[in-house]
């Protein structure tokens, strides 16, 4: 997988997936929160996002998961 370089930091393109994928779980659970609603739990949160990275990086790597769907779950 590929690497992105911002000014002198390198970080793997898999590491800044889980960033965006938390930072959008966490603007969809601030957008969905009312004032009597319960905050939802921060587990809840990084599961999701977790499961989002992990979509994201299937899908930028569909061809090697095409022949054996199986092994998205490895």
């Amino acid at each position: 997988m590929g690497m992105t370089t911002i000014g002198p930091l390198v970080l793997p393109n898999a590491v800044l997936l889980l960033l965006a994928a938390l930072a959008t779980a966490l603007l969809v659970e601030r957008l969905l929160r009312t004032a009597a609603a319960p905050r939802l739990p921060d587990m809840l949160l990084l599961g999701s996002a977790l499961l989002g990275a992990r979509a994201a990086y299937v899908l930028m790597n569909l061809p090697a998961y095409r022949s054996q769907p199986w092994s998205v779950f490895n």
